[in-house]
């Protein structure tokens, strides 16, 4: 997970210059994108002695962008108004052709670079973000905005009414993005109803029970189960949910368990996730004395027991998804998805109480972000949304439709995506001529070199990752050369599972304010690439905000935490080792495994509200 591991990645590779800073054309390589630095690259910012600053842009620097920009613009012949387009603001209303062609534009009139200039302490991504904030249609004429009328309600509450996000609704309006989510809360308390407590949920689906079920259950395996809650539980070797059920105080039992995760699972909030509980809670005691106290069997009565999807019901979703063409997964009508499952009947397994519609669509985005970190290629953004619903749906074919314990085999997957990449570098062959006209008319830009090199490198990239994928397939001796990553990957998303179910059992000791707080830096890490370090830094700030017994314990159970890390990091040169230990672990739950599979019977709707939906097809 070091800088080795960076080394690995070509983009990291073609983005560093040799020596120092500075590439050949004069320009400081963290100016050429716009995206975050690696460690690899801000490692040699440090070696070269200098120090990027972080936090909020001055007025000096506001100025400076404006003036980058003006000079851009002016010498590329470039509408002022277009600011906000070219920082990016407009990608998602854009088709794909019009992003590439803007950004083609850009790469050869160095645009980042442009307006890097004078920010030799900013990075590229710095930059352009404070671009986009700068020339925000709503922030751009904040002094002159009019007041609030009905004229504006009226737009307003049409834009929402025709499903519009509050960014379009900002952009549309031309008002602040904070104003317009002010007004989004204001139109949700005036016309949705109070959620009624009493009467949520009398009759629970199959499904919602059993997420509930299976919640309880996580939390009640010794390696979850905190201490408090062992303390009034009954003294026994295993736990099951009517033992759960039949402590007296319940609502201190239940004050243990981490009832905020369940809400991104089920989409419901705490107090109603609790009431649902407390409904199980009767027919778990009833049962209990229906059978003399014997907690084995009433739980084994209760539990819903909900087939998994199958991989034919699967295939047939994918199906219902190409209806639709999405080039990103955000694309994706949820609701006419759910509709067309209803015509089709593809429903009766489980789907931790989501919709069918939902809880496919998460499955789906969970099988590409793995497919996506275990094939690891640069041109990787080059295929859409629909190029891999078309990958998944051929190799479910070749599997027997009623299996409901089904994996894919990464080994396969690679063949199917390296087949896709090399018929659209054969179609990239076919239009040459095109390509030709277009470099023609753009060699009239300044500056382009970088662009040339980059288009080439893609082309290079594309064919020595098509070769290496054959060599891969048919020499099955030779090892991948992403597997070593692939099991560093997976020992860490465990320890990453860890720290965050140690956190979320934790974070209810707290009073209600500190608990927000908590819960929203969790939130944020989530959302990050790079999650360990800073979960380290929550755990480590909940232990200092702690005193006396409750300190100690939670420093006894991070401390054993990452001794187990420490130990598997000096381990997982060997490959051998790095299985060994993940056997001990009890990785089976996880979604990648050592096989280098992925499964259908993972948990396929908790954590996915974490997974960005733009940057697993872009």
């Amino acid at each position: 997970m070091g800088s080795d591991d960076e080394c690995n990645s070509r983009r990291a590779k073609v983005l560093l210059p040799s020596t120092g800073v500075l590439t050949k054309e004069g320009i400081p390589f963290y100016h050429l994108r716009r995206y975050a630095l690696k460690p690899i690259h801000l490692q040699r910012v440090k070696q070269c002695g200098i120090e990027l600053k972080i936090g909020q842009f001055s007025n000096e620097e506001n100025k400076r962008i404006k003036r980058n920009w003006e000079r851009y613009a002016t010498t590329n012949n470039v509408d002022f108004s277009r600011a906000y387009e070219f920082a990016g603001g407009f990608s998602r209303e854009m088709s794909r052709d019009e992003r590439i062609s803007l950004l083609v534009f850009q790469n050869k009139t160095n645009f980042v670079p442009a307006m890097c200039e004078g920010f030799n302490d900013r990075t590229g991504k710095q930059v352009i973000s404070r671009m986009l904030i700068v020339y925000h249609p709503g922030e751009k004429n904040k002094c002159l905005l009019s007041e609030w009328n009905d004229e504006l309600e009226k737009q307003f509450e049409k834009l929402y009414a025709e499903g519009c996000v509050a960014r379009a609704i900002s952009i549309r309006l031309q008002r602040p993005k904070a104003e317009v989510d002010y007004r989004i809360n204001l139109l949700r308390r005036r016309t949705e109803k109070p959620y009624d407590f009493d009467s949520c949920d009398i009759e629970l689906a199959d499904s919602t029970r059993q997420a509930l079920y299976g919640f309880v259950t996580k939390w009640l395996q010794p390696k979850n189960c905190p201490l408090e809650l062992e303390m009034i539980l009954p003294e026994k070797e295993k736990y099951n949910v009517a033992d759960f059920a039949l402590v007296q105080d319940q609502e201190k039992a239940m004050s243990y368990l981490p009832w905020l995760s369940l809400t991104w699972k089920m989409l419901r909030p705490v107090p109603v996730i609790k009431k649902l509980w407390l409904k199980e809670v009767e027919r778990l005691r009833a049962a209990c004395k229906r059978f003399n106290g014997d907690t084995e069997k009433a739980a084994d009565v209760c539990m819903p027991r909900l087939p998994l999807i199958s991989a034919g019901e699967y295939r047939h979703a994918l199906n219902l998804f190409l209806e639709q063409k999405p080039m990103f997964l955000s694309h994706l009508d949820t609701k006419q998805l759910q509709k067309r499952i209803e015509e089709e009947n593809l429903v009766g397994y489980c789907t931790n109480g989501l919709t069918e519609g939902e809880f496919l669509k998460r499955m789906f985005c969970i099988h590409i972000a793995n497919f996506r970190n275990s094939t690891r290629a640069a041109n990787l953004e080059d295929i859409s949304c629909t190029d891999w619903i078309t990958v998944l749906i051929e190799y479910l074919t070749h599997l027997d439709g009623s299996l409901r314990k089904w994996h894919y085999s990464m080994e396969y997957i690679r063949e199917l995506v390296s087949q896709k990449l090399k018929k659209r570098y054969e179609n990239a062959l076919v239009n040459g001529s095109d390509t030709t006209m277009n470099a023609d008319i753009n060699d009239s830009f300044p500056h382009s070199r970088i662009s040339d090199r980059t288009y080439k490198d893609k082309q290079k990239d594309c064919i020595s990752y098509i070769n290496n994928l054959v060599v891969n397939n048919t020499n099955s001796q030779k090892p991948a050369r992403n597997e070593e990553s692939v099991s560093s990957n997976v020992y860490t998303e465990y320890f990453i599972e860890k720290l965050t179910n140690l956190v979320e059992s934790w974070i209810l000791l707290f009073d209600e304010q500190r608990q927000r707080k908590f819960a929203k830096k969790l939130r944020k890490i989530m959302k990050k690439d790079e999650k360990l370090d800073s979960l380290q830094g929550l755990v480590e700030k909940m232990i200092s905000s702690l005193e006396d017994e409750q300190k100690l314990k939670l420093s006894k159970k991070y401390r054993k935490i990452m001794k187990r890390f420490q130990k598997m990091q000096e381990a997982k040169n060997s490959e051998s080792s790095v299985h060994y230990k993940l056997n001990e672990a009890e990785t089976s739950g996880k979604n990648y495994t050592e096989g280098g599979e992925t499964t259908n019977y993972a948990d396929h709707s908790g954590g996915i509200t974490e997974i960005a939906e733009d940057k697993i097809f872009r």
